[in-house]
């Protein structure tokens, strides 16, 4: 293995198909799994985020980053009064979506340098901004099983927080958010 400076942006899995399609399945349902689930936080954030439901908690700019998103749906779930009844639920919710944001970028945002049929094992390399112009980059192994425990996590994640969406969801949901 190579050092984690060291970058392959060509070569391995994605050049090289030979039985990679397990790799290519897991990192689908990965993908489509992550995806799915910050479609959700966005639709929520959408949902709730308006200056009719509080003028002091609203953000006129929807967040790009993750981590700001999670931030603005604490706001809200931590200050709104009718998202009161979900605040709990929310904080754990809130915890798995940290942690599962830091290692989506494992499993969604690396680079595929190699891949073992044999093992079912992959070899990744991560390039993170950590900030104040530090980076970090990463190599590290994963096997199979990885990626499909990854998907299941960010899969139960999704069906915790549509509980609460699919209450706000609804007519009465958004009225209920309303300011008094």
């Amino acid at each position: 293995m190579s050092d984690a400076t060291t970058f392959h942006f060509i070569g391995g899995p994605l050049d090289e198909l030979d039985g990679s399609a397990p790799l290519f399945e897991a990192i689908g349902f990965s993908s489509a799994s992550w995806s799915r689930l910050e479609t959700q936080i966005d639709v929520l954030i959408v949902h709730i985020n308006s200056p009719i439901h509080s003028k002091k908690l609203y953000a006129a700019d929807h967040p790009v980053s993750f981590t700001k998103k999670v931030d603005l749906l604490k706001r809200w779930f931590n200050q709104h009064p009718p998202l009161a009844p979900y605040r709990d639920k929310m904080r754990e919710i809130r915890s798995e979506l940290r942690i599962l944001g830091s290692e989506r970028n494992t499993f969604i945002h690396a680079i595929f340098e190699a891949w073992n049929a044999e093992t079912q094992t992959a070899l990744v390399h991560t390039f993170k901004y950590e900030g104040n112009d530090r980076f970090t980059a990463t190599k590290r192994e994963i096997t199979l099983g990885g990626f499909v425990d990854f998907s299941v996590a960010v899969n139960h994640t999704n069906k915790e927080l549509w509980k609460i969406s699919s209450d706000l969801f609804t007519e009465d949901g958004l009225r209920r958010l309303e300011t008094p």
